[in-house]
């Protein structure tokens, strides 16, 4: 699977807060878990 495959149908955020600016993956039907920053996430 190609890395533009394993995104098909996620919704990117970007989110600025007082500390950092940032892309978050909101949600990704492709991911099976991840970590609780958004950041990264587990492919199926």
């Amino acid at each position: 699977m190609t890395r533009k495959m394993q995104m098909i149908g996620a919704t990117v955020d970007y989110v600025e807060e007082l500390i950092r600016s940032a892309f978050l993956v909101s949600t990704n039907p492709s991911a099976v878990g991840g970590c609780s920053c958004k950041s990264s996430f587990m492919i199926k």
